[in-house]
């Protein structure tokens, strides 16, 4: 859906056709605001050597008109990964732990670009 949505999850317009600087000025307030914190709290935390970062999130039950994942299966959880910053070992601890606590998960799948397999694990 972008960083800023134009539609809502049936396809309908959010609001009226936004204008190049009404965009950037919503992209400058909440999306470039909230990086520029994001980034200073790892920074902040990794002068201790080491940081974590666990991007992850639920997923609707039903399917959404504007996913382009349309396959059925639908995991709880959806833990967001990338080649460059997460290790597989970590990805994997952090799968098998929702995993051990009953949840169904996927990885960068259905609401994240799939950087690899969003396969979805059974519990």
């Amino acid at each position: 859906m972008g960083a800023v949505y134009t539609s809502i999850s049936d396809g309908r317009p959010l609001r009226h056709a936004l204008t190049p600087s009404e965009r950037e000025a919503l992209l400058a307030a909440y999306y470039r605001s909230h990086h520029v914190a994001l980034t200073d709290a790892v920074a902040t935390a990794s002068r201790h050597g080491r940081c974590l970062v666990v991007d992850c999130h639920s997923c609707p039950s039903h399917l959404l008109p504007y996913e382009l994942d349309q396959r059925p299966e639908r995991p709880d959880i959806c833990v967001g990964t990338d080649p460059i910053h997460t290790p597989a070992e970590l990805a994997d601890e952090v799968i098998e732990g929702f995993r051990l606590n009953g949840y169904t998960v996927a990885v960068n799948r259905p609401l994240c670009r799939c950087v690899r397999s969003g396969e979805v694990l059974p519990p």
